[in-house]
C-alpha cells in the first residue's frame, strides 16, 4: 500500500516578467495566509519585517547559482512550508514552476491550519500573480497509485566489441509519455487550467463535472474536486477522481497529446 505523502501546490506558467518581484508577492500572499500558526525562517522574519530588498537578493543570488530548482525555506526548521522556484530564461521553450511544499499537513485534523477555502484563495492570488497555464494542488503519492513503473531491461556490450555483455533496468510509466503541459495527467484535489487547456478538455464538459467547486476565471477555469483533503488511501476518493477522469475523457486526450 502507497502511503499518503504530503502535498505540493505546483504551477506552470510561460514568459513570466519579472520573476523575482513575482516570486515575492506570492510569498506575502502565503504570509498573510499562515504568519500566525507557524515559527517563520530568518527569511521569513526578513519579510515580516518589510525587508524585501534582502529577499530579493537573496532570490537573484540563488537564480545565479547552477542549479534547476531553488528553494526558500518559509517556515521553521521543521520544514512545515517550503517554497521551490524554477525560472525559465526569456526565450527558450522552458517552462517556470513554483512549487509550495506543504511537508506537514495542513489540512486535517478537528481544526485543521488551512480549509479547502483558503487553498482555492491562494490559489486565486497566485494566478492573478504568475498568470500560470496550469496549477494543481496534488497528494505527492497520487501519481505514483495512478501510473505504475514498469522495468524495462536492456543489455549492452562493454566495451564494445568485447562480447561482455551487461543488463541494465531503467523504469517507466505512461506519465512519461504524457503531453501535461496540454492536457493534465488526472484531476487532482484543486486544479487550475487557462483557456488552452479548458479548450483541449472542453468547457461545457468542464463546467458540468459533479465536482465540490467549478469556477470561471478571467483567463480559465478552477476546478475543486472535493471539499475535504483528497488522501490516496481513502478508496471513495480515488474512485471519485477515476469517474471524473472519465467524464472529462482524460484517458483520449492523452493518447492524443504525447511527448
Amino acid at each position: 500500500m502507497i502511503e499518503s505523502k504530503g502535498y505540493h501546490l505546483i504551477f506552470w506558467a510561460n514568459n513570466m516578467t519579472c520573476p523575482v518581484d513575482m516570486i515575492l508577492k506570492g510569498i506575502h500572499v502565503l504570509i498573510d495566509l499562515k504568519h500566525n500558526i507557524l515559527t517563520p525562517s530568518r527569511y521569513f522574519e526578513k519579510i515580516i519585517k518589510n525587508d524585501d530588498e534582502s529577499i530579493r537578493k537573496l532570490i537573484q543570488r540563488r537564480n545565479r547559482e547552477n542549479i534547476g530548482f531553488k528553494s526558500l525555506l518559509l517556515f521553521n526548521s521543521s520544514g512545515d512550508v517550503s517554497m521551490r522556484y524554477s525560472i525559465s530564461e526569456p526565450g527558450t521553450c522552458l517552462i517556470s514552476t513554483i512549487i509550495i511544499e506543504f511537508i506537514k499537513n495542513p489540512f486535517v485534523g478537528t481544526n485543521p491550519e488551512l480549509s479547502v477555502n483558503d487553498i482555492v484563495g491562494l490559489v486565486k492570488s497566485y494566478v492573478e500573480i504568475y498568470k500560470p497555464f496550469r496549477g494543481w494542488l496534488e497528494n505527492q503519492s497520487n501519481n505514483d497509485i495512478i501510473f505504475e513503473e514498469e522495468a524495462i531491461e536492456s543489455y549492452h556490450e562493454t566495451p564494445p566489441g568485447s562480447g561482455n555483455w551487461a543488463k541494465s533496468i531503467t523504469y517507466t510509466s505512461a506519465l512519461d509519455t504524457i503531453d501535461r503541459q496540454k492536457v493534465p495527467e488526472t484531476i487532482h484535489w484543486v486544479n487550475y487550467f487557462d483557456n488552452s487547456i479548458v479548450d483541449r478538455i472542453g468547457r461545457s464538459l468542464l463546467l458540468s463535472a459533479d465536482v465540490f467547486l467549478v469556477e470561471e476565471l478571467t483567463d480559465g477555469v478552477l476546478l475543486v474536486l472535493q471539499s475535504e483533503p483528497f488522501d490516496v488511501a481513502n478508496p471513495i476518493h480515488l474512485r471519485r477522481q477515476q469517474v471524473i477522469n472519465q467524464y472529462l475523457h482524460l484517458p483520449e486526450l492523452q493518447k492524443k497529446y504525447r511527448r
